[in-house]
């Protein structure tokens, strides 16, 4: 017997439905605060050589203790050092200290007070469970009414682990089906969100709806620290202590900017607010995790933003380019951005910024720029970590890495 053909009204009620039921199973799983990354230990860090795992208030309170993060995937580690230079603008920004003070700590190898840990966990407190009812941790709630009634398709939280693209390779992170089908720890999920939040590259996602405009947007423009399809090239110091790395990547004008009541990261500000702490945490799509089943959380959504694009699109090429990570030369004609190129070798490369320092009279800004530098003391003595990021293709049509 014939099966009967189904009507476009019943395929649309259908996945109006599946979608409604997809809501739903979200929405319960935020219902109350859960694993809460002020306390949970979700953090690897190296104390006197030995791997710790610390939450976030033992983390800022012990900083000046801590050899550094003892993160071994790459896009994870840079992932969290933008995170935490995040947080620790903000703590300079809510402290009382001088300057003064600050360079007495260092000198004194003493580190954040327990009540400047406290300040910033009390502003912070709504944003760092990761789960939430109203504000999870680097998450967007609101995709749960921006989903169109065509999409909603819950994803494997697989796609959050990030890998390096090789010659069979075509992606930053992976699709469904690569690995991780039995979902991830809450702490293994806390760290790949902050990279994909930071270094998520553009491509196709869940379509939303955006305000009252009736076209769905089904392809997000990657966070702005991906850089597109262009060889990222992002570098550290990295000091003798997290403390000095903190403060030590941290600009003078950054600083000002957070002293003078502007520190308001972008998962606590509204779209239109673009200002320094603001672009140095800007995201590019949006991400929300399912229920924790067996102790594992095995599905998450993944979408645009529901931003209008252009006001997306400003702030994004707004933070890539005053991205402080970024190995920029001044010369005479300008600020030129320096990559690592894919046909040199690392030694051409850096004669490269020699030549354009040395040769055409040029200085080094950003990070690099002492003269930019916010404790230019934490800076003395401290490593150059590089991170590489070769050219990326298409971001949704990965293959499977091979061993």
């Amino acid at each position: 017997m014939a099966r009967a053909t189904k009507s476009a009204e019943e395929k649309q009620r259908e996945a109006k439905e599946a979608k409604d039921r997809a809501v739903d199973v979200f929405r319960a799983a935020h219902l109350r605060p859960a694993f809460d990354l002020a306390t949970e230990r979700w953090l690897p860090v190296l104390v006197r050589g030995q791997v710790q795992h610390l939450g976030l208030r033992e983390l800022l309170v012990r900083a000046h203790e801590i050899d550094d993060l003892a993160e071994t995937d790459h896009f994870v580690r840079a992932g969290l050092r933008r995170l935490l230079e995040v947080l620790t603008l903000e703590l300079v920004g809510l402290s009382s200290a001088s300057d003064e003070e600050w360079e007495d700590r260092l000198e004194d190898g003493e580190g954040f007070r327990p009540d400047e840990v406290e300040a910033l966990l009390d502003a912070e407190r709504e944003h760092l469970y990761l789960w939430h009812p109203r504000t999870p941790f680097l998450q967007r709630l609101d995709l749960l009414s921006a989903l169109t009634s065509v999409s909603g398709r819950d994803r494997p939280t697989a796609e959050l682990i990030p890998h390096a693209p090789n010659d069979s390779s075509q992606a930053w992170f992976l699709k469904g089906g690569e690995v991780g089908a039995d979902g991830l720890a809450s702490a293994d999920a806390a760290r790949y969100l902050t990279a994909r939040w930071f270094y998520a590259l553009g491509g196709n996602a869940d379509r939303v709806t955006i305000g009252s405009d009736p076209k769905p947007v089904g392809a997000h423009p990657g966070s702005a620290f991906g850089e597109g399809s262009t060889r990222v090239t992002h570098v550290w110091r990295v000091g003798s202590s997290l403390l000095a790395t903190l403060v030590g990547n941290l600009l003078e004008q950054d600083v000002a900017d957070a002293r003078g009541g502007y520190a308001v990261p972008a998962w606590g500000a509204g779209p239109q607010v673009a200002t320094s702490l603001f672009l140095r945490s800007a995201p590019g799509m949006a991400s929300l995790l399912g229920p924790i089943e067996e102790d594992r959380v095995a599905r998450m959504l993944r979408a645009p933003l529901p931003v209008p694009k252009d006001r997306v699109k400003t702030w994004i090429e707004q933070a890539r380019d005053e991205d402080p990570h970024r190995v920029v030369v001044e010369t005479q004609k300008g600020l030129t951005v320096v990559r690592m190129s894919a046909v040199e070798s690392r030694l051409q490369s850096l004669h490269r910024v020699y030549r354009e320092v040395v040769v055409n009279g040029g200085h080094m800004r950003r990070v690099l720029g002492a003269g930019d530098l916010w404790m230019r003391r934490a800076a003395e003595g401290a490593r150059l970590e590089l991170f590489l990021g070769r050219r990326a293709h298409r971001a949704t049509r990965p293959r499977r890495p091979t061993p």
